[in-house]
């Protein structure tokens, strides 16, 4: 595995979250840059044990435009692998920034998100639900879910050199990262739409430390009328709403996924 890996943390006002995510990242010794983007009260000092840059924010902007100054600094660093985390999320297992780039490098793909951040994904009991499983061999699995999540995405830098960053657009909103991940896709970097890939168990090697809703910055303030209005953006963007992007099917995914790296060996 040859490149840096980045990893950049979008935060806003729960410290006590941004707290032990920190201190969850402190077992991944491998990461080489770490940006802290800081989207509300200015803070100066974060206490954290291992060399990071602190960006704060002259007001707020979002979490869209939060994770493109992430992703920026890291591009201006020159990390192959960048990952953007928001403070809600722990990190449970030291390898996984590892598996998910072993992932890229096994599947082709060089765009995944992490699923089950929230309910989309989870069943009442809160375990995981998706459409399949892909066996690729030598220990990489992918799970392809139905819906889509933002909390911990990875992209490669060549993906993102090619696509561009979050739409300014969305900033206001909610809905950036469907749309860039669309792009993704369109621009063969990641899985049909509808079809969302993941690493299998993922959900063992990071933990949501919100309860699923109700302190969830993005859903606690008018969340329907939000994402009405990133629908809206998406159709002024690509000439239809989002939700008339076709799903292609399970066969169409296992052979785009073949045409994308010729070793799929199982499926489930």
């Amino acid at each position: 595995m040859n490149g840096k890996i980045g990893v950049g943390i979008i935060t806003c006002n729960r410290p006590d979250f941004l707290k032990k995510l920190v201190a969850s990242l402190e077992q991944c010794c491998y990461i080489d840059e770490v940006v802290i983007i800081n989207d509300g009260d200015k803070v100066s000092n974060l206490n954290i044990p291992f060399k990071h840059t602190l960006i704060n924010n002259d007001t707020n902007i979002n979490v869209g435009a939060s994770k493109n100054k992430a992703m920026r600094h890291l591009l201006d660093k020159k990390c192959e692998y960048i990952f953007t985390l928001e403070d809600d999320i722990i990190i449970k297992d030291r390898n996984i920034f590892k598996d998910y780039i072993n992932a890229s490098i096994e599947t082709g793909l060089q765009h995944f998100n992490f699923g089950f951040s929230q309910r989309e994904n989870l069943d009442s009991s809160l375990n995981p639900v998706y459409r399949k499983i892909i066996d690729y061999g030598n220990d990489v699995k992918l799970v392809l879910t139905k819906n889509i999540l933002g909390a911990c995405t990875f992209y490669t830098r060549e993906a993102l050199m090619t696509i561009g960053l979050h739409h300014h657009s969305f900033n206001k909103g909610h809905g950036d990262h469907l749309e860039l991940t669309y792009r993704a896709f369109k621009h063969g970097y990641g899985t049909p739409f509808w079809w969302f890939a993941d690493i299998f168990n993922s959900w063992d090697k990071i933990e949501n430390q919100s309860n699923f809703t109700t302190d969830s910055v993005v859903r606690s303030e008018n969340f329907a009328d939000k994402f009405q209005e990133a629908r809206d953006i998406f159709k002024s963007l690509h000439g239809y709403d989002i939700f008339k992007i076709k799903d292609v099917g399970e066969e169409q995914v296992i052979k785009y996924l073949k045409k994308t790296k010729l070793n799929v060996k199982q499926t489930k």
